[in-house]
C-alpha cells in the first residue's frame, strides 16, 4: 500500500506538508519491507533468502525501536515535524534502498518465471491482499 496522500489544510504551513510527503514513502517502505521479509522467511525461498528476510527483519525491529524514543521525546519534550524529519531523513535513505532491492528481486523472479507473480510475493498489491 502507497501511502502518498495528505488531506488538510496546510496553506499557513506549506513546510508541514513538505515534511510529510517526504515521511509518506517511509510508511511505504516500511509496510513492504515487513511484508517481504515475513513472506521470505519461509523455507520454499531458500536459505539465501531466509537469510536476507532475518537481516530485513533486524532492521525493522531496529526502526520500530527509533520510532519508540521519537515517540517517548515527543511525549517529553515536544517534537516538531522538521526535528523528525530530521532524525529520520537518514532512515527514509535506507528504506528507500531496500524498496528498489524489493522491487528488483519481485521484477527479475517477474520475468524469470515468465511474467507471472505470485500472489504471497506481490508486495504492496491489492489482490494479495
Amino acid at each position: 500500500k502507497a501511502f502518498h496522500r495528505v488531506r488538510g489544510d496546510f496553506s499557513r504551513h506549506p513546510s508541514q506538508l513538505v515534511c510529510i510527503e517526504r515521511l509518506l514513502p517511509l510508511a511505504s517502505s516500511f509496510v513492504s519491507a515487513s511484508h517481504f521479509a515475513c513472506v521470505r522467511a519461509r523455507s520454499q525461498f531458500g536459505r539465501v533468502s531466509q537469510a536476507v528476510a532475518g537481516c530485513m527483519e533486524r532492521l525493522l525491529e531496529e526502526y520500530v525501536t527509533m520510532l519508540c524514543q521519537l515517540e517517548a521525546e515527543h511525549n517529553a519534550r515536544g517534537l516538531t515535524l522538521q526535528s523528525l524529519w530530521f532524525f529520520l531523513q537518514p532512515t527514509v535513505c535506507v528504506f528507500a534502498a531496500l524498496q528498489r532491492f524489493i522491487d528488483q528481486t519481485l521484477a527479475t523472479e517477474a520475468v524469470r518465471e515468465g511474467g507471472g507473480r505470485d500472489e504471497a510475493t506481490a508486495v504492496g498489491d491489492s489482490e494479495a491482499e
